[in-house]
This record gives structure tokens, C-alpha cells and sequence, in this order.
């Protein structure tokens, strides 16, 4: 692999340095960002020999008669198992040492490997190096550690890096071996004239080499790990002989070998398959995400983090080459923004009830890579419960504009509750009614507070109070502007008792009447509908209201039931409450019904778009308007 080939590499922040020529040590730091951007390709690209695959499907091509054949060429040369942490650092190392020390490997290890995952004799890197007096042979040796401590055990012993290091450096017989390897491989190669000047170097000079030791580690750099290494190797170098020795340091949430296979198996697999279909699930937090991805099988084909962002979440979706790709996220404040972003990237997006989700919830082994993995496999087994996000932001907008007024007038209502509170700990009970808010009548009731540190903390409540009261007003302007722009809301306005909020509210919550296919699930949205639960035939519990859905609506509905019950003459609200009534016998049922009443009512003129009709809501029975007809005659 040449330079020009991985560009994008980082050379990572340097450190530290310890030693001196003709040995040096550096440490270098590769940021989450710089760690993810060097999987993207050039260490994928090295780990899994891209170059060397693709030529040997070139060649073998010609003799794929059909589909099939072709199909089981690419199984073949398609590696599916995961990296071991060893050849994922000699990868990070082969391509760093390519973008940044003019370091040519033409021979991927790879290659030679009889059985995959097996080690290999001699040193780790061999290929050539380009410095001022032109190629030179170049040896590397690499090792991974995600050992807390200071050097790890890879360094020392044996087989450590210091005595492979040490053996290259002085034993002759070990770097001609080396040197026959690749003068065979540059036979008929074609850099073959590039191999013949660094010879010619090496037959004048048997120490006229560069050499590298690399130590690839997912901890907080520490010059501790080269410290030593670097000043034994040091001591008795030959004078030709140029070694430098790079402690390469990962960071970010890119922690833990386990992940960093998982992630170079991905990019690897994603970027040559093309699945038919793929299940997307997403675990988002403000910070960090993870995607977990799986095909139609059931296999899972990566788990991976990153950082939160519109760009890498369009990447990480992007990135995969699926006919049919389905993501699903958990209902969240982030949710909402997730499914604007990635809705044009997939073919199903799905935003689900997490409260559904026992399976990740409830599950004895949880975190995030855990609860994306479920989240992938729910999604698989159609198994989650959408909850329905607006496409158009106008509506969007709405809604926040809703909520921020609802969320005004509750802490308006929080605030009166607090000051009529502190003047009854002081033994002012004569509090009911709204003149103690009244900005004329505060003086009287502030002049019975005992001390002065009482009136200073009433008078801030009610400095709260103005505040969130103009605030308030403010939201509420807002609401109602933007409200224009829907006409259903002057329909909800003529329902007896919905009111101006109540009819705002309806149509900002529920966004589109066709998210619903019958009344029963409107109902249940807005927890009215009921709870039952059996086994065997026999009843678990009472029937009772099931408690998920927005509070708000079934609060919207309770208002106006009783508005429209509080109203002089009869309406016909009132008229289906007292119907109600007379058929159930129970006030309680009565008033259910009736909050299902005007929650269907609003729903039907919305979803069929006609004008309000009072019979829509209440017709008299057939008996009463005949017996009626007979009184009057």
C-alpha cells in the first residue's frame, strides 16, 4: 500500500519523547474522532488485505460461468470472523508507518497465513523505507496491549517487543532471513527496482536498515512504556542502524480491544456486502451513541460507538450497502431530532415505547451495547410499539409551542400553591380566592407575615410569580399564532366546554387524526382506555384505565366534561353525561364515557373534515323525541 492511499491517516498528538539517535521514542495520541476516521478505510484496508483480494478476484473472474460461481468466489475471499487484537495493531501500524515514515509493505502477511489467525514467524513488518539516500530495508515489530500498567507484559520477557527488537538488532542470520523473504516476493513485482537499490544497500552494509517497534494501546499515554525499551535498545547500536520506537495511544469512548474488532470487522463487511435487508437499533445519549446492526438472519454485523452528531449518524446508516434498512430508537427528547435526520436515509424508521421494551429494561445484563443489541433484535421481531413522530416541523413547532404554554401555566399554578402556603404556616388561613395574588391587595396580607425574612421570601414568589404570569401570556400568544394555521381548531372551539387551550392542545398532540385507526386506540392514547388482565380464563386484577398515553389529553377531556356540566342550560355534552348516567347508574362511568365522548367527537370531524353538528355528539333516543312530540300535541 502506498502513501497517497491513506492520506486521511492521522499522525495522532505527540506526547512524549525519551532517548536519543540512534534510538528514539515517541508517544502519540490519537483522538476518538482520528481513531474512527482511520477505520473508514486505509487500516481496514490493510487488516484485511483489499489490494490483495481484489487482485486475485480479478484473475479468477474469467472462470465464473454464472451467478452462483461468482457468488461463492466472494465467500471465499470474504474473511467473516473477527480480527484478533494483535493483527488489528499490526494494521494501525503498518498504515501509520506508510502515511508518515515513507514505508512501503508490499506483501501482506496476510498471505502467508495458512490458517487464518495464526501468528507467523519473524518479524512482524517487512518491506522498504525511503529516506535521503534513497530505499533501505525496513522491519517492524508491533504489539497491543489494553493492560493497565506501566510498561504492559508485551514489552518484556521472551517474546516480548525490547528482545525482538534486540534480536533484529544484533543478530545477522535473523535480518538475511528476513531479507530472502522478500527478495522471492520481488521477483516478477513490480517493485522490483525499489527492492534491488535498498539490496544493494544491505549487501554493502548488513546494518544499513531502519527498524520500528510499535506499541498500540487503548490507555492514557505513559512514557514509562518507552523508557526503557528504548534506552537498553539503545546501548551498542550500530551507527547505521536507525530504530525508532512510537507507543501509539487510543482515545475517547473507543476503549477495550473487543470493540475495536468489532468495529474493523464492520467497516470491513459493510463495505463489500450487499444485504438485502438490515435491522438498524439505536441506543442515543447526548454524548455517545451505539449502533447495533443486524442482518435478515439474525447475525449480528457490528455493534459500535460514537459520538453524538448529524453527520456520524448519517455516516454510521450510510455506511452500510442494504436494499431495505430499518432503524428503530427508543422515545426520547433526542428522538424526535433522530427520526428528522436519518428518516431520508432508511426505509422504516420507527420510534418505539421503551416502557414496551422489558426485554432492555428488565434485562439482568444492561448497557449500551446491550440495549442496542435487544433494541436490533425487537426490531427484527416486529415486536416494538411505535409512537408516532410528525414529518413536517411545522407541526413540530407546534407542539413545542403547546408545551411550552402548558408548562408556563403549571408553574403559574405551582407558584399561587407555594405563596398561599407559606401564609398559612404563619397562621393566615383566610387565603381562598385569587385577591392574595392581586398586585392591590398584596400589601395586606404581606403586613400579617411575624418577620421580615418571611415577607422577603413571599415577596420573591410573588417576583416569580409576575414573571412566569407575562411569560404565560407571552406562550399563549404564541400558541394561538401558530394555531391559525390549522383550521380544525375552530371546530374543537364549538365543542361545548373544549375552550381555546383545550382545542390547541388536541390538535398539537395528536398532530394527524390517520395515526389512529379506530376510537379505541384514540382512547387508549389518551388513558382512557382499559386495563385487563387474565391467565387461564381467570381475571388477574380489577379492570381499571391503562396509565400510558398523554395525561394531558385525558386531562383536556376532564375539563371540558366539566365545563360543559357547569353551564346554565343544557348542551348536549351534558345531555350524553346525564344519558350516561341514567343507563350506568354510576356517576364515575358516566363521566368516562362522556370524556370518550368528546375525545371521539373531536377526532371524527378532524379525520372525515366536516363541521361541527351537535348531533355528532348527542342525538335523543327515538322514544323521547316521539313522547316529546306527543306533549306538545
Amino acid at each position: 500500500m502506498d502513501a497517497g492511499e491513506i492520506m486521511t491517516l492521522a499522525r495522532g498528538e505527540n506526547v512524549y519523547t525519551t532517548g536519543a539517535p540512534p534510538c528514539i521514542g515517541i508517544g502519540l495520541k490519537w483522538s476518538g474522532e482520528e481513531y474512527s476516521t482511520a477505520l473508514q478505510g486505509p487500516v481496514a484496508a490493510v487488516l484485511f488485505d483489499d489490494v490483495g483480494k481484489g487482485e486475485a478476484e480479478e484473475m479468477l473472474s474469467g472462470f465464473t460461468d454464472t451467478h452462483f460461481d461468482q457468488a461463492r468466489l466472494d465467500r471465499i475471499f470474504t474473511d467473516s470472523r473477527y480480527p484478533k487484537p494483535w493483527q488489528a495493531g499490526e494494521a494501525i501500524a503498518e498504515a501509520w508507518l506508510v502515511a508518515h515514515r515513507n514505508c512501503y509493505f508490499p506483501w501482506s502477511v496476510k498471505r502467508d497465513m495458512r490458517k487464518q489467525g495464526s501468528s507467523l514467524p519473524g518479524a512482524d513488518l517487512v518491506g522498504l523505507h525511503v529516506d535521503a539516500h534513497g530505499n533501505c530495508i525496513a522491519f517492524g515489530e508491533v504489539k497491543t496491549s489494553s493492560e493497565e500498567q506501566y510498561p504492559p507484559r508485551v514489552v518484556y520477557g521472551d517474546e516480548g517487543l525490547r528482545k525482538q527488537l534486540k534480536d533484529i538488532r544484533d543478530n545477522t542470520a535473523v535480518r538475511n532471513d528476513l531479507f530472502r523473504y522478500l527478495a522471492h516476493r520481488a521477483v516478477r513485482a513490480d517493485w522490483k527496482e525499489r527492492f534491488q537499490e535498498a539490496a544493494k544497500r544491505y549487501l554493502a552494509n548488513q546494518s544499513d536498515v531502519r527498524m520500528f517497534g510499535f506499541l498500540v494501546r487503548d490507555v492514557s499515554p505513559n512514557e514509562m512504556d518507552l523508557k526503557g525499551t528504548v534506552r537498553d535498545i539503545g546501548r551498542n547500536c550500530p551507527g547505521s542502524m536507525v530504530i525508532e520506537v512510537f507507543g501509539l495511544y487510543i482515545q475517547g469512548n473507543m476503549k477495550r480491544w473487543a470493540h475495536f474488532r468489532i468495529v474493523c470487522h464492520t467497516i470491513h463487511l459493510t463495505s463489500i456486502h450487499m444485504y438485502k435487508k438490515v435491522y438498524f437499533g439505536l441506543d442515543a445519549h447526548n454524548h455517545s451513541c451505539v449502533l447495533a446492526i443486524m442482518d435478515q438472519d439474525g447475525v449480528l454485523v457490528s455493534n459500535e460507538g460514537f459520538g453524538t452528531s448529524e453527520a456520524r449518524l448519517i455516516h454510521a446508516v450510510s455506511s452500510i450497502r442494504a436494499h431495505h434498512k430499518l432503524l428503530a430508537v427508543e422515545e426520547s427528547s433526542l428522538a424526535g431530532w433522530i427520526a428528522t435526520t436519518l428518516r431520508p436515509y432508511v426505509t422504516e424508521l420507527i420510534v418505539c415505547d421503551p416502557r414496551q421494551n422489558a426485554l432492555i429494561s428488565r434485562s439482568g445484563h444492561k448497557d449500551d451495547f446491550a440495549d442496542a443489541f435487544n433494541l436490533c433484535r425487537l426490531l427484527r421481531l416486529d415486536e416494538l410499539s411505535p409512537v408516532y413522530h410528525a414529518d413536517e416541523s411545522h407541526r413540530i413547532d407546534f407542539k413545542i409551542a403547546v408545551q411550552q404554554y402548558l408548562s408556563f401555566r403549571e408553574e403559574h399554578a405551582k407558584l399561587k400553591r407555594q405563596i398561599k402556603a407559606k401564609f398559612q404556616q404563619a397562621g393566615i388561613v383566610r387565603t381562598a380566592g385569587i385577591k392574595i395574588y392581586n398586585k392591590t391587595h398584596r400589601d395586606h396580607y404581606l403586613n400579617q407575615l411575624s418577620t421580615d425574612t418571611r415577607r422577603e421570601i413571599v415577596l420573591n414568589l410573588y417576583e416569580c410569580l409576575d414573571t412566569t404570569g407575562k411569560m404565560r401570556k407571552k406562550a399563549r400568544e404564541s400558541m394561538i399564532k401558530l394555531g391559525k394555521r390549522y383550521p380544525e381548531i375552530q371546530q374543537f372551539m364549538r365543542v361545548p366546554g373544549v375552550g381555546i387551550v383545550g382545542a390547541h392542545v388536541f390538535s398539537a398532540f395528536i398532530q394527524t387524526p390517520h395515526r389512529f385507526a379506530t376510537k379505541q386506540r384514540l382512547w387508549k392514547y389518551c388513558r382512557l382506555g382499559i386495563r385487563e388482565q387474565s391467565s387461564a380464563g381467570k381475571p388477574l386484577a380489577y379492570k381499571r384505565l391503562d396509565s400510558s398515553g398523554s395525561g394531558i389529553l385525558k386531562s383536556i377531556s376532564y375539563q371540558c366534561c366539566l365545563s360543559a356540566l357547569r353551564t346554565k342550560d343544557p348542551n348536549e355534552v351534558s345531555l350524553f353525561y346525564e344519558a350516561s348516567f341514567q343507563r350506568t347508574g354510576n356517576k364515575t362511568h358516566a363521566r368516562l364515557n362522556t370524556q370518550r365522548k368528546v375525545l371521539a367527537v373531536l377526532w371524527t370531524i378532524w379525520k372525515n373534515n366536516v363541521d361541527y353538528n351537535p348531533k355528532l355528539f348527542y342525538s335523543p333516543p327515538k322514544s323521547a323525541v316521539t313522547a316529546q312530540s306527543v306533549t306538545n300535541s
